[in-house]
């Protein structure tokens, strides 16, 4: 006697647990995706917004410190400008010795020369340090760092001073 088997319509519960987990084993994979891609690109977002913060500041350094004659109150040839506080130096304007800043608060740089001063916003910006190369005088290293989020870069650059003297030791 043959037995006839009825055929059921659905699922049975072992082919819905199965498609369940491997469901989840799909998703969790593509959540794992998801994530890392997104916090590679906050990451990369917060480094270009540093990169670009330090190249701005440093677009507006960059000739100060070509044109300075004097930076104050450096020791051992290297002066380190923190959160809300200045750099002083003096530069010829027009054959008339001006006294200058440079002044690091929470998002801005200020630049003051005699009684103009020149506000850059300069959000992230830890300190900026300036240091003199070993064996020319006139040279000078500029370095900014920016850190937000915990995402630190530092730019550096070196400037020669435009002094007409090459023993002219600028650094008082």
């Amino acid at each position: 006697m043959l037995r006839q088997i009825k055929s059921s319509k659905g699922f049975t519960l072992p082919e819905l647990l199965i498609g369940g987990a491997l469901l989840a084993l799909l998703l969790g994979a593509v959540f794992n995706i998801i994530s890392t891609a997104y916090r590679i690109n906050e990451n990369t977002t917060v480094t270009n917004q540093n990169l670009q913060t330090t190249k701005q500041v440093m677009l507006y350094l960059f000739p100060e410190m070509e044109t300075v004659t004097a930076i104050n109150g450096s020791t051992n040839n290297t002066v380190t400008c923190n959160l809300n506080q200045s750099i002083t130096y003096s530069k010829n304007i027009n054959n008339t010795i001006v006294n200058c800043s440079i002044t690091l608060n929470n998002n801005t740089v200020t630049l003051t020369k005699g009684s103009t001063s020149q506000t850059i916003l300069a959000t992230g910006i830890q300190s900026i340090t300036l240091n003199r190369h070993n064996t020319n005088n006139r040279m000078v290293q500029i370095s900014i760092t920016a850190n937000n989020n915990n995402s630190s870069y530092t730019l550096q650059q070196r400037v020669v001073t435009l002094n007409n003297n090459d023993n002219n030791e600028i650094w008082q």
